[in-house]
């Protein structure tokens, strides 16, 4: 239980309760948003949130009476201490490699964690795109989502998209 609990409370993004939720407005969305958003139209509605900063933190869909979320994050979200290695700061795609790779090390103890938790769903991988990393997991009983895929672009190593829902066949959709 408490394993579930560091994974809800370190992997969430910016709490909507926080946030001021509008109808989505897709139209300064990065490219991997636009893409997830893509593969999902037409669905049914569609909220955004807005987080205290004025930027979007995330949105909520509903497609076919399945809801999907869509987190946008950066390293600030992490407690400081899962994302130190030996004292040096490490990447979230470093930290999300030595997690979701069986034959890495783990990097601290938080990946090592994790990685006990990952180990208890059903399945779970990477997927290497041309400038992307795609971590995903389907039947994690241990976590917010039956099924995640968290977008890391190589470029910006330190923000993701964590997309999450019990809907399995829809997550797998959004695999690219």
């Amino acid at each position: 239980m408490l394993k579930k609990m560091a994974l809800m409370a370190t992997l969430t993004v910016t709490p909507f309760s926080e946030a001021s939720v509008v109808p989505c407005d897709f139209t300064n969305s990065n490219s991997t948003v636009k893409k997830i958003v893509d593969k999902l139209t037409p669905f049914d509605s569609c909220k955004q949130a807005i987080n205290a900063n004025g930027t979007v933190a995330g949105y909520k869909i509903l497609k076919n009476k399945s809801s999907i979320s869509i987190g946008i994050d950066d390293k600030s979200s992490f407690l400081l201490e899962n994302v130190l290695s030996k004292g040096q700061n490490v990447s979230l795609l470093k930290l999300f490699y030595s997690i979701f790779n069986r034959y890495a090390q783990p990097v601290n103890f938080y990946s090592k964690i994790q990685r006990e938790n990952l180990s208890q769903s059903a399945f779970y991988g990477i997927i290497n795109n041309k400038n992307t990393a795609v971590f995903f997991k389907f039947g994690a009983s241990n976590d917010a989502y039956l099924n995640t895929l968290t977008y890391i672009d190589i470029k910006t190593p330190d923000q993701y998209i964590l997309v999450g829902s019990d809907d399995r066949t829809l997550v797998k959709h959004l695999l690219f």
